[in-house]
């Protein structure tokens, strides 16, 4: 990390006064209050947890072999405690959103790139022919039977009487919907699109927007799409606070949350900026 993106003391203890609307002499004796509980609580072997944040826990680590990193001579560290940090689903998101899109690669032994194997592109390669004799074969269907010479028009009634009896298959195609038919399918395709768009859950006891996001989507880390589109029903515009037994909006994704579109991106950045 660059030197220029380090905070001070001092920068950090401006921003926590501004933030909380409090003097930076109440900013600093809270910050380290905050440190000074944090610590005890770790050196008792106890875990902190910090709500949308993460937690701090104590693990122990067994002697081991090392070396001094100055002189490179071999030492042996006895074991010790030592503080890890664990973030929360939604700070990590937050954080790793800039490299959101990298994807993992497997490395061999030597930590170099494997790359796909033989059998792979050989895979791919196959799929690559089925589509295309499946994109010919349709091709084939469609301009097929354009080219077909159109069946001429009977001029006279004995002429389509004689065509008749020749194709005694050929009849009306297309059913014909009555009013009320015509009437239910526009209804029905009405509500088909209303379903794809939004759906509806109705809350429970002891429910979050952190469980809501996980349990519908998978990924806790949305939450704050469902709190940026249900704002205005919920208590005091607090994602903290949702009634029990109150509807809440759930806009369906065009994607998914492991496979995002654009728009999926774009819904939950804005969510975002909404509740940062």
């Amino acid at each position: 990390m660059k030197s220029a993106n380090k905070i001070t003391y001092e920068s950090f203890t401006q921003r926590v006064a501004n933030r909380a609307k409090v003097s930076e002499a109440e900013a600093d004796a809270y910050i380290h209050q905050f440190s000074k509980t944090t610590g005890e609580a770790l050196e008792d072997g106890d875990e902190v947890q910090l709500y949308r944040f993460g937690r701090f826990v104590t693990v122990h680590a067994d002697e081991r072999p090392g070396h001094n990193p100055r002189t490179g001579d071999a030492i042996t560290i006895p074991e010790h405690m030592r503080v890890n940090f664990h973030p929360y689903q939604a700070l990590l998101a937050a954080v790793n959103w800039p490299f959101r899109h990298l994807r993992t690669r497997m490395l061999s032994e030597n930590k170099t790139d494997t790359g796909p194997s033989a059998l792979i592109w050989l895979l791919l390669l196959l799929g690559l022919l089925v589509l295309l004799l499946i994109g010919f074969t349709i091709n084939r269907e469609i301009f097929g039977r354009d080219s077909e010479p159109a069946k001429p028009v009977a001029s006279s009634i004995n002429m389509e009487s004689s065509l008749s009896q020749a194709n005694p298959v050929v009849a009306s195609q297309a059913p014909v919907l009555t009013e009320d038919a015509s009437n239910r399918a526009d209804s029905a395709s009405t509500q088909l699109n209303v379903a794809t768009t939004m759906k509806t859950i109705v809350v429970n006891k002891g429910d979050t927007l952190w469980g809501i996001a996980a349990s519908q989507w998978g990924d806790a880390s949305w939450w704050p799409v469902i709190y940026a589109e249900n704002r205005a029903e919920l208590t005091q515009h607090n994602p903290d606070l949702i009634q029990t037994a109150s509807t809440l909006h759930l806009p369906v994704l065009a994607g998914s949350v492991t496979q995002p579109t654009d728009a999926d991106l774009k819904l939950k950045t804005n969510a975002y900026r909404m509740v940062g």
